[in-house]
């Protein structure tokens, strides 16, 4: 009986700090949210405190003793939302200003894609021309969507 009460104690217990994982990735999410709208000129103050409140969370999980097969997930799962936050503000500064700083800044990433994107050749062309044209209505104002 004890062993059974046990064993469903540790169930219980996996799924409760599954939920608040789950809780606490959901809440990070929405402050992201909520402080870039507050704070759009000093964001990168934002962004700084929840990647210090992010490393301290991911130090506290790799601490933990037990199983560690469920910590690299979390690990990458709590780690993303900043950086990819931090990434979206970024961008958006580069689009709204252009000087030495951005351009250095944004260099590696037009190199990137200057490497990965070619201009489309004449065959290529056709094809979204022709794409294009079935998808304009034939009178102006008629188009179904």
């Amino acid at each position: 009986m004890k062993r059974v009460q046990q064993k469903t104690e540790r169930k219980i217990s996996a799924a409760l700090r599954l939920a608040l994982v789950a809780l606490l990735l959901l809440l990070q999410i929405a402050v992201v949210v909520a402080l870039s709208m507050v704070l759009k000129q000093k964001i990168y103050i934002a962004y700084a405190i929840l990647e210090i409140m992010a490393v301290l969370c991911v130090a506290r999980i790799y601490t933990r003793p037990g199983s560690s097969t469920y910590k690299p997930g979390w690990i990458v799962l709590i780690m993303l939302v900043p950086v990819v936050g931090l990434t979206y503000e970024f961008n958006r500064f580069v689009g709204r200003h252009d000087n030495a700083v951005t351009r250095v800044r944004s260099a590696p990433g037009m190199w990137l894609q200057n490497f990965t994107t070619f201009e489309p050749d004449d065959s290529m062309l056709e094809v979204a021309i022709q794409a294009l044209e079935l998808v304009l209505p034939e009178e102006k104002r008629k188009d179904a969507w």
